[in-house]
């Protein structure tokens, strides 16, 4: 979305949640519709306001929402309305609006808007798509529904990541580990262990890294001892400085109560 038009948004939602809720206009509607970045954004934040009055009233929220999707699958509205329909998903969202949402990941001038807003929509429905782009998509929509399933911590997707880690493209692989990482426990785990066992020695930067988080998720999972291993083995010369570092910190963290009770 416009950053402006965006921040403008944001700023307004306070204000909006004070105010007196009210329908918006037709006219309103029809503005958004044809809605091009630089013009009058009044029009929207009357239809936000609508929005935020709606949420706590299950009839008026799903009138409002099947509003903005008829508007969102007619092709002659513009992008950024779009873009602000999809803003307004993120909140008000549901699996309905799945089905509409994957087609427009498979149109470049849609993709990323559609892939934020499932990224936000819960539900097993939107995280679906999310992981199957993952073998349908390439390029920076790639990029970014792997960092998706990353946020929503998707262990479905461990094989898929796995694979694309195995990949030729430094940055696919690169995302995949941080991904990877990211989701942690023991699945994910262990395909960065061998991916640091394949690559000899010295460990890559970015790769000690993704196992240093690893590590970081087992040990708040109260997996301490298998967390301990990695940080032990992170601690070795082979690794750089900084990620030996981390990797001392991190056995500090985990050992702590012990470390007091030895030094009393």
């Amino acid at each position: 979305m416009n950053y402006i038009l965006r921040i403008a948004l944001l700023s307004t939602v306070a204000l909006g949640c004070m105010a007196t809720a009210r329908a918006a206009t037709d006219a309103d509607w029809q503005a958004l519709a044809a809605y091009q970045y630089g013009q009058d954004f009044k029009p929207l934040l009357d239809i936000e306001r609508e929005l935020i009055g709606a949420m706590n009233d299950a009839e008026k929220r799903q009138v409002c929402t099947q509003r903005l999707m008829t508007m969102l699958a007619d092709t002659k509205t513009t992008l950024p309305a779009k873009q602000f329909i999809c803003y307004q998903l993120q909140v008000l969202g549901t699996s309905d609006q799945v089905p509409l949402l994957a087609k427009m990941l498979d149109d470049a001038k849609t993709a990323e808007m559609a892939r934020t807003t499932l990224e936000k929509i819960r539900g097993e429905k939107s995280l679906a798509v999310l992981r199957d782009g993952l073998k349908k998509h390439d390029g920076k929509l790639l990029l970014g529904l792997i960092n998706s399933v990353a946020t929503r911590k998707d262990t479905a997707s461990i094989d898929t990541l796995k694979e694309l880690a195995d990949g030729k493209n430094a940055e696919v692989v690169d995302a995949a580990l941080r991904a990877l990482a990211n989701i942690g426990g023991p699945a994910a785990t262990e395909v960065v262990a061998k991916k640091v066992t394949q690559a000899g020695k010295p460990i890559p930067h970015r790769l000690a890294i993704a196992y240093l988080r690893c590590a970081d998720s087992l040990a708040k999972a109260g997996m301490a001892d298998a967390a301990a291993a990695i940080y032990a083995r992170m601690s070795k010369p082979d690794v750089d400085t900084p990620n030996r570092e981390a990797a001392l910190e991190g056995t500090l963290d985990a050992a702590g109560d012990k470390i007091v009770a030895t030094t009393i």
